[in-house]
């Protein structure tokens, strides 16, 4: 039904109206980078929102490389010129979802296929603390 950049849209909920007060919290939670659960952190919303491809693509087009400041106020900054932006299409990808990490967490016997946001988010942090990547 359509292309590939429709099914997308449609996945990100098509089109929205937003208020210009909140812009920037209302673009990443309706994305799905920033929610009041387990992506409760505008800075690492803001990172893995400027990291995904298409995203990267459009901030580095509009010369908002988000990586070269440090500030999380910057940062927000920044990304609330670039969805301001006339210089772009507004059309900004959603945020991955844990489909690949549970494939992966099941199959290593770390969590119930049936596992819930929160399980899935404890058994990703045991996995990692085991691997010595954890923060």
């Amino acid at each position: 039904f359509g292309s590939e950049r429709c099914a997308a849209m449609a996945l990100g909920g098509g089109a929205m109206v937003l208020q210009k007060a909140g812009l920037l919290q209302q673009v990443l939670s309706r994305l799905g980078f920033l929610d009041d659960e387990l992506n409760a952190d505008l800075l690492e919303a803001l990172l893995v929102f400027a990291r995904i491809s298409m995203n990267q693509k459009q901030l580095d087009f509009l010369g908002s490389p988000m990586d070269r400041v440090a500030d999380v106020e910057d940062k927000a900054a920044m990304l609330h010129s670039a969805l301001r932006s006339r210089r772009t299409d507004g059309v900004w990808q959603i945020a991955p979802d844990d489909a690949q990490v549970r494939s992966y967490l099941v199959a290593q016997a770390s969590l119930a296929p049936t596992a819930s946001r929160l399980e899935t988010m404890t058994a990703m942090r045991a996995c990692l603390e085991e691997m010595g990547a954890a923060s």
